[in-house]
Protein backbone atom coordinates (compact mmCIF):
# COMPACT_ATOMS: atom_id res chain seq x y z
CA UNK A 1 0.00 0.00 0.00
CA UNK A 2 1.39 3.59 -0.46
CA UNK A 3 1.13 6.33 1.85
CA UNK A 4 -0.48 9.52 1.14
CA UNK A 5 2.84 10.85 0.63
CA UNK A 6 4.23 8.52 -1.87
CA UNK A 7 0.64 9.18 -3.75
CA UNK A 8 1.37 13.18 -3.69
CA UNK A 9 5.31 12.24 -4.57
CA UNK A 10 3.99 10.02 -7.70
CA UNK A 11 1.66 12.81 -9.18
CA UNK A 12 4.60 15.54 -8.87
CA UNK A 13 6.52 13.37 -11.05
CA UNK A 14 4.04 12.33 -13.15
CA UNK A 15 2.41 16.25 -13.95
CA UNK A 16 6.53 16.61 -14.58
CA UNK A 17 6.80 13.85 -16.90
CA UNK A 18 3.55 14.96 -18.76
CA UNK A 19 4.92 18.30 -19.51
CA UNK A 20 8.56 16.41 -20.26
CA UNK A 21 7.16 13.92 -22.96
CA UNK A 22 4.37 15.96 -24.18
CA UNK A 23 5.50 19.37 -24.44
CA UNK A 24 2.88 21.40 -22.93
CA UNK A 25 2.76 24.97 -22.72
CA UNK A 26 2.23 24.92 -18.88
CA UNK A 27 4.43 24.01 -15.92
CA UNK A 28 3.78 20.97 -13.69
CA UNK A 29 2.68 22.44 -10.93
CA UNK A 30 0.20 24.42 -13.16
CA UNK A 31 -1.53 21.00 -13.47
CA UNK A 32 -4.42 19.84 -11.33
CA UNK A 33 -4.97 16.26 -9.61
CA UNK A 34 -8.26 15.82 -11.73
CA UNK A 35 -8.08 18.00 -14.88
CA UNK A 36 -8.64 15.73 -18.03
CA UNK A 37 -5.56 14.69 -19.77
CA UNK A 38 -7.18 14.22 -23.11
CA UNK A 39 -9.16 16.10 -25.06
CA UNK A 40 -11.08 19.31 -22.78
CA UNK A 41 -8.81 20.03 -19.82
CA UNK A 42 -5.09 19.83 -20.97
CA UNK A 43 -6.09 19.40 -24.32
CA UNK A 44 -3.30 16.77 -24.97
CA UNK A 45 -3.55 14.55 -27.91
CA UNK A 46 -3.71 10.73 -29.04
CA UNK A 47 -0.17 11.25 -29.51
CA UNK A 48 0.55 12.53 -26.17
CA UNK A 49 -1.03 9.69 -25.03
CA UNK A 50 0.86 7.32 -26.56
CA UNK A 51 4.25 9.32 -25.32
CA UNK A 52 2.22 9.27 -21.87
CA UNK A 53 1.91 4.90 -22.33
CA UNK A 54 5.53 4.51 -23.51
CA UNK A 55 6.66 7.17 -20.63
CA UNK A 56 4.58 5.36 -17.54
CA UNK A 57 6.02 1.54 -19.06
CA UNK A 58 9.77 2.70 -19.21
CA UNK A 59 9.60 4.46 -15.50
CA UNK A 60 7.29 2.68 -13.84
CA UNK A 61 6.81 -0.99 -15.70
CA UNK A 62 3.24 -0.95 -15.82
CA UNK A 63 1.57 -1.19 -19.77
CA UNK A 64 -1.35 0.53 -20.23
CA UNK A 65 -3.34 -1.67 -22.06
CA UNK A 66 -5.83 -0.29 -24.86
CA UNK A 67 -9.86 0.28 -25.03
CA UNK A 68 -11.09 1.40 -21.51
CA UNK A 69 -8.48 1.09 -19.27
CA UNK A 70 -6.74 3.13 -21.08
CA UNK A 71 -9.18 5.30 -21.36
CA UNK A 72 -9.76 5.01 -17.25
CA UNK A 73 -5.90 5.28 -16.72
CA UNK A 74 -5.20 8.51 -18.00
CA UNK A 75 -8.50 10.69 -17.05
CA UNK A 76 -6.20 12.97 -14.63
CA UNK A 77 -3.09 12.34 -12.80
CA UNK A 78 -4.92 11.02 -10.00
CA UNK A 79 -6.63 8.24 -12.36
CA UNK A 80 -3.06 7.60 -13.59
CA UNK A 81 -1.38 7.07 -10.21
CA UNK A 82 -4.23 5.12 -8.94
CA UNK A 83 -3.47 3.08 -12.11
CA UNK A 84 -0.03 2.99 -11.46
CA UNK A 85 -0.03 2.30 -7.93
CA UNK A 86 -2.80 -0.65 -8.47
CA UNK A 87 -2.42 -1.84 -12.00
CA UNK A 88 -4.94 -4.62 -13.23
CA UNK A 89 -3.26 -7.93 -13.13
CA UNK A 90 -3.14 -8.17 -16.60
CA UNK A 91 -0.93 -4.84 -17.37
CA UNK A 92 0.80 -6.16 -14.10
CA UNK A 93 1.96 -9.64 -15.23
CA UNK A 94 2.22 -8.09 -19.02
CA UNK A 95 5.19 -5.71 -17.47
CA UNK A 96 6.77 -8.47 -15.65
CA UNK A 97 6.87 -10.85 -18.31
CA UNK A 98 8.72 -8.09 -20.41
CA UNK A 99 11.35 -7.11 -18.19
CA UNK A 100 11.77 -11.16 -17.45
CA UNK A 101 12.04 -11.63 -21.13
CA UNK A 102 13.57 -8.74 -22.29
CA UNK A 103 11.55 -8.16 -24.78
CA UNK A 104 11.02 -5.27 -26.88
CA UNK A 105 9.08 -2.21 -26.94
CA UNK A 106 8.39 -2.53 -30.44
CA UNK A 107 5.36 -4.82 -29.79
CA UNK A 108 4.22 -2.90 -27.21
CA UNK A 109 3.80 0.70 -29.34
CA UNK A 110 1.64 -1.02 -32.19
CA UNK A 111 -0.49 -3.06 -29.79
CA UNK A 112 -0.83 0.62 -27.46
CA UNK A 113 -1.25 3.17 -30.92
CA UNK A 114 -4.94 1.78 -30.56
CA UNK A 115 -5.84 2.62 -27.39
CA UNK A 116 -5.12 6.34 -27.66
CA UNK A 117 -7.90 6.63 -30.46
CA UNK A 118 -7.23 9.28 -33.65
CA UNK A 119 -7.20 12.02 -34.32
CA UNK A 120 -9.55 14.42 -35.08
Amino acid sequence: MYSTSDTEQLKADLKSMIVEECDTDCEADEISDDIRLIGEGLELDSLDALQIALAVKDRYGVRIEGGPQSRRAMASVAALAAFIQNPPAEAAKAAHEAGMNGAADTGDVSQNTGSVGSRA
